[in-house]
């Protein structure tokens, strides 16, 4: 019998509509929905309900699954011409990939610190940005990463990190140009009771 899943998908046009790149070059946008700051290399939407989220599921489960299934970018922006390309500090420019946000169980220990953290590790993954006003890319995980986490409240604000992986700093933009818009899916499965303890069988049930 298939599971029930919820999907969740991050869009960071859900917070802000305006592709102007001026518009985030080194500009914090705030407000109701989310915040982008970072030239869209840090991302949060606000007053996520999960009860709605996960609607029937909800009162089911007490701990969930959560799978990355995609990464989506549209084209760098620059104002430059309509189809002048404009430099980029790096084409190929790979960044670690973090979410904070939801109430994580044994996911999230920092060899540094030696303690859990409030943050996963998603994935690493290279940025689109080679070129303006060119294609997207649409990066699918053929292998999820999987975090669980619990109930603790109805509302939660989830933050995307994304840093250089070399040095762990954002991504330094040149010529004014700013990164276009991502879309990141997941999907959230329900654990059941009797195999909330430790069965890897379960959270590998993908």
């Amino acid at each position: 019998m298939e599971q029930e899943i919820a999907t969740l998908v991050l869009n960071t046009l859900d917070i802000s509509t305006d592709i102007a790149a001026a518009t985030y070059i080194d500009v914090t946008i705030d407000n109701q929905f989310g915040t982008i700051t970072n030239n869209r290399c840090n991302l949060t939407w606000k007053n996520i309900n999960l009860r709605n989220l996960l609607g029937t599921i909800y009162d089911r489960y007490e701990t969930f699954n959560l799978y990355l299934y995609q990464i989506a970018q549209s084209a760098a922006f620059s104002p430059a011409p309509l189809g002048a390309a404009a430099p980029s500090s790096n084409p190929h420019l790979l960044v670690d990939v973090r979410l904070k946000g939801l109430p994580f169980l044994n996911n999230t220990y920092n060899n540094v610190s030696k303690n859990s953290t409030d943050t996963v590790f998603l994935t690493s993954y290279i940025l689109n940005n080679a070129a303006p006003f060119g294609i997207g890319t649409l990066t699918p995980m053929f292998n999820p990463t999987i975090f669980t986490f619990s109930k603790s409240s109805d509302n939660v604000n989830i933050t995307i990190d994304m840093r250089v992986t070399n040095h762990q700093n954002y991504p330094i933009m040149i010529a004014n140009q700013a990164f276009g818009t991502f879309s990141f899916m997941f999907k959230i499965k329900g654990i059941p009771t009797k195999t909330n303890s430790y069965n890897n069988a379960s959270r590998m049930n993908i």
